[in-house]
């Protein structure tokens, strides 16, 4: 009987996709002897599909491995729907290890005869390698979050408390179960609380990508706690935003110190006007001292020029005296001497008149 050419045609483009599947792909009867596989199994096994054909998985692999495959197999048929399970096998052709998933289906013929079992399986070595690193990034992330020396909380867009950590109950004296009924806002010093929403506002707008603010806290006693906090938001794939993330930092000893320092300052401050005033007060008396001082100068150097004008006027007359004196000792001594020249006595005289 001539073979129908579509039908020759559709089997050979079949083998082909069969053949060129990047995973592997195998048909197996219902006592699990080999029916037909692509090449992508043939690696695993390392041998080619004529010497797979009419053999069994326990041809090729360990007895407990064999026994894996054909507890799949059976699962499939009995529950006559496609089951899916994970495994690690080793490739004969060059020894690497990898991790599949496997999706093991019953087929029928048309009469509903059962065929045997279709086994696909999808190379998920990498996928599995992410996986972890996520997971242990997650628990990484889990680990820093919960025992972080500072505070640090998820917040809902709405500023619901969505996970916090033990370093923020410390801060505010609740536990991890009170804070999940609280709010941001319930927390937030009043004074305080419109100025954290205005931020998240424009987080949420895109005008900032995070903030960074100091801000108080109301502690469950009543007292405040002062904070330094920084929050950005999370985004997804598409922009969407998510949630934000926060941190804290309890800086309320500092506040206090910059308070007393402040106040110290401003004592400081006071004491240094006052002593200034005092300078220049001082400084005052010293210029109105120094005036005085020189007025005295002067008018002791007065003084003095005048003592100094009547010294030699009276040195003046006491040598005109001294002179008179002389010329009454010479008129007396001629006077007591009638021999000597009459002249010369009339000359002193009149002199002395002039």
């Amino acid at each position: 009987m001539t073979k129908d050419p579509l039908a020759a045609k559709k089997e050979a483009l079949l083998h082909t996709v069969i053949k060129t599947i990047p995973d592997m792909l195998w048909l197996k009867n219902a006592e699990g002897v080999y029916l037909a596989c692509n090449e992508m199994f043939e690696r695993l096994y390392g041998a080619k599909e004529e010497d797979i054909i009419g053999k069994t998985d326990y041809d090729f692999v360990d007895k407990a491995l064999a026994d894996s495959f054909r507890e799949h197999d059976h699962k499939a048929i009995v529950s006559a729907k496609s089951c899916t399970n994970e495994e690690e096998v080793v490739f004969a052709d060059d020894g690497h290890r990898a991790k599949l998933e496997t999706i093991k289906t019953p087929m029928y013929d048309a009469d509903g005869n059962l065929i045997g079992v279709l086994g696909i399986a999808h190379d998920i070595t990498k996928q599995k390698q992410l996986e972890d690193e996520l997971r242990e990034s997650e628990m990484r992330f889990s680990n820093s979050f919960h025992y972080a020396p500072i505070g640090m909380a998820v917040v809902s867009l709405d500023g619901r408390w969505i996970k916090v950590n033990q370093s923020l109950c410390d801060y505010v004296g609740y536990t991890p179960e009170e804070m999940m009924t609280k709010t941001l806002r319930d927390v937030t010093y009043p004074a305080d609380a419109n100025a954290t929403a205005d931020f998240r506002r424009k987080i949420l707008a895109g005008e900032l990508n995070s903030c960074r603010l100091e801000k108080r806290y109301c502690h469950k006693t009543g007292r405040i706690v002062w904070i330094t906090l920084s929050t950005s938001l999370v985004r997804n794939k598409a922009g969407e935003p998510l949630y934000f993330i926060s941190q804290m930092e309890d800086i309320t000893e500092r506040k206090r110190i910059e308070q007393e320092l402040q106040l110290h300052a401003s004592k400081l401050e006071q004491t240094v006007e006052l002593r200034t005033q005092e300078i220049f007060a001082a400084n005052q008396e010293l210029t109105a001292m120094n005036e005085e001082i020189s007025a005295m100068n002067e008018a002791l150097q007065g003084t003095n020029q005048q003592l100094g004008i009547e010294i030699e006027f009276r040195r003046q007359k006491e040598q005109e005296l001294l002179l008179r004196e002389e010329q009454y000792r010479a008129t007396a001594d001629l006077l007591t001497h009638p021999g000597e020249d009459l002249d010369e006595l009339i000359k002193i005289i009149l002199q002395d008149a002039i």
